[in-house]
């Protein structure tokens, strides 16, 4: 994903400004989690994340929780 962000600059490519990250930190070690979020935040980009980690929460200011039944609830956490 970083590679693929890094060669929209200066190219003739749309800038990307939504992201979506399905699980992407869960193979990273928190410290690298961490340079990655960073980074994409420095971007100034939309981020939309799929994970079990509490420690995503530091990067949002919204998080939806999806029920079985087909609830949904959006709990502002900023």
């Amino acid at each position: 994903l970083l590679l693929r962000l890094s060669s929209f600059h200066g190219t003739i490519h749309p800038r990307v400004e939504l992201v979506f990250l399905d699980e992407i930190s869960s193979s990273l070690d928190v410290k690298m989690e961490t340079k990655m979020y960073e980074y994409l935040l420095g971007e100034n980009l939309t981020l939309i994340s799929i994970g079990h980690r509490s420690s995503l929460r530091n990067y949002h200011h919204y998080e939806l929780k999806l029920s079985k039944n087909g609830l949904y609830q959006l709990e502002n956490i900023s």
